[in-house]
């Protein structure tokens, strides 16, 4: 890994982890999703699975938006 040009803080670091975790949890949902879409698509839309996949999608927008306020609080 490439140092950054600026000096490393500890709240850099610790945001960088929280990032990290988030992009994390992120993908983990999205890959989630694709496999859930994927089982809709071949076994066909019964009515637990789809409120399954309408948490999944909740759970995924909550993500991206606690990605966003971390982002924006984030001094650049």
């Amino acid at each position: 890994m490439i140092a950054p040009p600026w000096p490393q803080t500890q709240a850099h670091s610790l945001f960088l982890r929280r990032f990290q975790t988030i992009a994390t949890d992120l993908c983990r949902t999205i890959k989630g999703l694709q496999g859930s879409l994927a089982s809709l698509g071949h076994f066909g839309g019964r009515l637990v699975e789809q409120r399954a996949r309408v948490e999944e999608v909740r759970d995924l927008r909550i993500l991206v938006q606690e990605l966003e306020e971390k982002l924006e609080a984030y001094p650049v």
